[in-house]
């Protein structure tokens, strides 16, 4: 676990040469981890490399059976990030479903909907993220505009609104 954290910390900073390595031994431990996947696909997804984001967020949605929130996030924005908006916002549709089954984070429910530019969606869901200090909003820090759709002013805005941007 411990190598892991590294890995993403290294993924985070921008380093995935340093990273992948450290996710594949973790992946070569355990095949079926959704974790080391998600992780994975993520610093491919920083790295701009969005087939291989997509493939491994492809092995953990089906790893998790559909019921992985960060992984139906994420997947929907590399999907949009691809230009496949309507794969991408079935995705969305279904992060909706099984936030109304359980307690899915605001921000993790507003990331899609920020990859596909619809603000409609993704504002309200922010607001509520930064009502209740959502720990997933610290990411905006270190993730920044490396993300789909992190570039919109208006989100900008409202993270420098509240500290989470410089």
């Amino acid at each position: 676990l411990v190598a892991t954290i590294d890995a993403i910390v290294l993924s985070h900073a921008g380093h995935l040469d340093d990273a992948e390595p450290i996710f594949r031994v973790g992946l070569e431990a355990d095949l079926e981890s959704v974790m080391h996947n998600n992780h994975l696909g993520l610093a491919y997804l920083l790295a701009g490399r969005l087939d291989a984001a997509e493939s491994c967020l492809r092995q953990a949605e089906r790893l998790a059976e559909g019921e992985d929130p960060w992984t139906t996030g994420a997947l929907a924005a590399v999907i949009a990030a691809l230009g496949r908006q309507e794969e991408a916002r079935a995705l969305s549709r279904q992060m909706s479903s099984l936030a109304r089954k359980r307690y899915v984070s605001f921000f993790c429910r507003a990331f899609p909907w920020l990859a596909l530019g619809r603000y409609d969606r993704w504002g309200p869901l922010i607001e509520r993220a930064i009502e209740e200090r959502d720990p997933y909003l610290v990411w905006v820090r270190t993730l920044g505009d490396r993300l789909p759709g992190m570039r919109d002013p208006r989100f900008v805005a409202r993270l420098r609104d509240v500290g989470l941007m410089p």
